[in-house]
């Protein structure tokens, strides 16, 4: 006897979506090639294999997009109306958290491809390590007993200036890993520079180097890694990332891992013309003890925050983020049931200030502001998949939600001067609760996911104003987003996505901000010969009406985009060319403005016409 098809319509009335990717560049690497046999797909899981692609391709399936806020190294991620913290990243199980309170530092543009095997990028929140809105999980791959060796080179001409090298090599079941990346600022199609357009001195080189080691040994696994980056240019954001270290050390048994991730960094506007100099410290520890079902970590942050105008006669300290010590603990678990798929997180997060003086800056906005913050969290999913005849399934999911607000949302501290608002977390912050239906249907070449996300208490940008000091902070709004997003392929020749978005704050009834508007994008591949494959793609984005201006938002304009390529695969050898904006359009995304503060008030423009090369050997 059948079991009935329950679809949770209420997704389909609450919005619409379609699934997209846009184009950018990030790097370009050739992995391993990997096939996944025996997994289960299941709709809030989508697995992508790392290979034969721009890595940035694999973080713009399923909903999943950037944010380009300057150069390559300068991006963020952004999926379903959700963005930036909202997500974790994890690596191997090990949580890497910006230091920068603007996420210079943002994770998931800063580690070696070459070691990658495959990402999760899971929009449930009921697993182990997720956020608001779920976690992207990098898996490295283990490395080999025979000897091996694998190296890529990278490099971009034209209105992009860029070089990026990468080497592993293997044995006895240990790897040695590399990579240099550095250039400069890229051009617009009209050669406008940063300098033209967003008031640099220079166009400066920005360097990024990595190196680590990796090894396994029977049931032991153990590695460490230093990442450093230098100058990295955001026309995004009033100041520039200076330098960062990030250093990272390893080591599991069996199931267990323990961890440590420690990053410096430090930014400053010192590469711009400004009559005022600002520069933030930062510094940023975290531990962890993680296994398949639990995870405690403990997370201490500091970052010290100086403005110096007129020659230095007047000068604003601030601790921006003032001593903050957090712990937290999770425990998972998942079952079957009767054909249904269970998945449940419960912990909790604690967090407390170092630097209690700090209190009486956030007491001139809330009389009753906390030193210490506890909340409880919780994620629970459930789903079931219909599989109809040889072709078609059917899966819908309910996913609730509760997570703590972001830190610096409850207790960022930054006076700033000549009248500009200062920046004030509000320690008194209700816990956002989200609630998501989610249902997908696949029939041979085409995959429907449509879902509908309520959130209560979402944290939300607000102002007020004490006497004559204007004050941007935090605040609770109920949020409601939805959408739809297809996806159509035709073997290895055609791939086309499609994404909508839509966005609204409940609380007042207007357009929720940062919401993406409708993208498509079309590749078609010619079938292979002598070994040589070529692609065309056209990428588009539809102007944004829908936005809030009270934050400063202002609508976007609509855009188009075409890149052509070739790449030729022969033994251990692969190149591929392309020619990305090959009619050298002028044009900027919706998502490559930030609100205020520390917003530049510029939209960053996309790159002009540009060559990409990448000779890529495995040995």
């Amino acid at each position: 006897m059948k079991r009935p098809i329950i679809i949770p319509l209420l997704v389909l009335f609450t919005g619409v979506t379609l699934f997209g990717q846009s184009s950018d560049s990030v790097k370009t690497y050739t992995l391993k090639e990997i096939t996944v046999v025996g997994r289960k797909y299941s709709i809030d899981r989508s697995e992508f294999p790392v290979e034969q692609d721009n890595l940035g391709s694999v973080l713009k399936l399923g909903g999943f997009n950037l944010v380009r806020e300057g150069v390559s190294l300068a991006q963020d991620i952004y999926a379903d109306g959700l963005k930036r913290g909202d997500y974790s990243v994890v690596l191997d199980g090990e949580r890497y958290q910006s230091a920068c309170p603007m996420r210079m530092d943002a994770p998931i543009s800063r580690f070696n491809p070459i070691d990658v095997q495959s990402m999760d990028l899971v929009k449930s929140s009921a697993n182990l390590q997720s956020g608001l809105g779920g976690v992207i999980a990098i898996h490295r791959s283990n490395p080999t007993e025979n000897f091996s060796l694998e190296s890529s080179i990278s490099m971009l001409f034209g209105k992009s200036d860029e070089t990026d090298f990468a080497l592993s090599a293997e044995k006895f079941q240990n790897r040695i890993s590399f990579r240099y990346a550095e250039g400069f600022p890229y051009k617009t199609c009209n050669d406008k520079s940063f300098k033209d357009l967003y008031g640099y001195k220079n166009d400066t080189k920005y360097q990024y180097g990595e190196a680590s080691f990796y090894g396994v040994n029977d049931d032991w696994k153990y590695g460490g890694s230093i990442m450093y980056t230098e100058n990295v240019s955001f026309p995004y954001l009033q100041m520039d990332e200076r330098k960062s270290t990030v250093y990272n050390a390893s080591l599991s048994y069996r199931d267990y891992k323990i961890y440590l991730n420690y990053t410096d960094h430090l930014m400053n506007n010192d590469l711009r013309v400004s009559p005022m100099f600002m520069e933030t410290a930062t510094k940023n520890l975290t531990l962890g003890l993680v296994s398949e079902n639990f995870e405690l970590y403990y997370r201490h942050w500091n970052a010290d925050n100086n403005m110096i105008m007129n020659n230095g006669a007047m000068q604003i300290y601030n601790n921006m983020i003032p001593k903050i010590n957090s712990y937290s603990a999770n425990f998972f678990q998942k079952t079957n049931y009767l054909g249904f798929n269970f998945s449940g997180r419960l912990g909790i997060s604690y967090t407390d200030i170092g630097n209690k003086d700090i209190m009486t800056f956030y007491r001139v906005l809330y009389s009753n502001a906390k030193e210490n913050r506890l909340f409880p969290q919780f994620g629970l999913n459930i789903s079931h998949s219909y599989v109809i005849g040889e072709l078609m399934t059917l899966g819908s999911q309910i996913d609730i939600t509760a997570e703590a607000p972001e830190t610096q949302a409850l207790y960022v501290a930054l006076k700033r001067p000549m009248g500009n608002p200062y920046w004030s977390g509000n320690t008194n912050l209700k816990e956002p609760v989200r609630t998501t239906f989610r249902t997908e249907f696949n029939l041979s070449n085409f995959r429907v996911d449509a879902f509908g996300s309520y959130i209560f208490n979402y944290v939300y940008l607000s102002s007020a104003i004490i006497g004559m000091q204007k004050y941007q902070t935090f605040g609770n709004v109920d949020a409601l987003i939805a959408g739809l997003n297809f996806h159509f392929n035709y073997g290895d020749y055609v791939e086309s996505d499609v994404s909508y978005t839509y966005g609204e704050n409940k609380t007042n009834n207007q357009p929720l901000i940062e919401i993406l508007p409708f993208q498509i994008s079309t590749k078609i591949t010619l079938p292979k010969f002598y070994n040589i494959k070529l692609y065309i793609k056209h990428t588009y984005e539809n102007a944004q009406k829908r936005i809030d201006p009270v934050f400063g938002e202002t609508p976007s304009s609509t855009w188009n985009n075409i890149d052509v390529g070739i790449i030729w695969d022969y033994t251990s050898f692969i190149f591929s060319a392309a020619v990305e904006n090959i009619l050298n359009n002028n044009y900027s995304k919706y998502l490559s403005y930030v609100r205020n503060p520390f917003a530049s008030g510029f939209r960053v423009v996309e790159p002009g016409i540009t060559f990409r090369t990448n000779f890529r050997y495995y040995y």
